[in-house]
């Protein structure tokens, strides 16, 4: 929560206008799709207060208002969560949220942020910025790897968990 508040208040200082403007949309985007996440787990599998559920949302609000925020935290069931969530822009994108793996989504929709900022602004930060995404994405294939290999996993395996398939 700390690197995302500290990065969204610092842009403005060191970044121009349009590498702001990229910079807020990127990491925008990621701050509310890692919201719906992190409630969405302790809504589905665990059973904590809304002081403690409001305790795990990153302060700042891109495209989900605080309003409907506030209101995930709060409700009572996960079938009215999904009922929420489902009318936010992102969900409403992937056909809703019974349909769609978060995870899954959120890469998606985070690599298609990326390829879009490279193909719309070739010369700016969004370069650097998909750059050091697919960097932490190739980082976390090789940390499966060595997990698999330390588990003794069967190669065939290993391949599908790479892969992601």
């Amino acid at each position: 929560i700390y690197y995302f508040k500290s990065l969204w208040k610092a842009g403005h200082k060191v970044l121009s206008k349009s590498d702001l403007a990229i910079i807020r949309k990127n990491y925008g985007q990621e701050i509310d799709l890692l919201n719906i996440q992190w409630l969405y787990r302790p809504k589905k599998f665990y059973k904590l207060s809304p002081a403690q559920m409001y305790s795990l949302v990153i302060p700042i609000y891109y495209k989900i208002r605080k309003q409907d925020m506030l209101y995930l935290v709060k409700t009572e069931s996960e079938e009215d969560f999904i009922q929420t969530v489902n009318r936010l822009p992102y969900i409403r994108k992937a056909g809703g949220i019974e349909n769609v793996n978060l995870e899954k989504m959120y890469d998606e929709q985070m690599k298609k942020l990326f390829l879009d900022g490279i193909r719309k602004n070739p010369y700016s930060i969004a370069c650097i910025e998909s750059y050091f995404y697919q960097k932490e994405k190739e980082i976390d294939r090789l940390i499966r790897v060595i997990e698999c290999v330390r588990y003794e996993v069967k190669r065939d395996d290993i391949v599908h968990y790479i892969l992601g398939a």
